[in-house]
């Protein structure tokens, strides 16, 4: 095998592993309780003050969907690796 056969084969399997961690972690994220979802984006991500506050409005609104806050979390998270 050639060199940049290798390299390819390597490459492939890396970015492999990466997008299946990302899924992983994304999945992780919404089987969260949707009363952590306020924690975790203040802990976990560096979202601005103005954002965490309407997310912490947004959490206690019974109206709000939380799958929505969660799919942004796992996005935040995600692009951070």
């Amino acid at each position: 095998m050639k060199k940049a056969e290798k390299r390819d084969l390597f490459t492939h399997w890396w970015i492999d592993k990466i997008v299946y961690k990302k899924k992983e972690i994304f999945g992780k994220i919404m089987s969260i309780p949707d009363d952590l979802i306020y924690f975790y984006f203040e802990l976990l991500t560096d979202v601005s003050e103005n954002d965490l506050l309407r997310i912490e409005r947004e959490s206690e609104d019974k109206k709000t969907n939380p799958m929505i806050l969660k799919k942004r979390l796992g996005k935040e998270i995600v692009s951070m690796y």
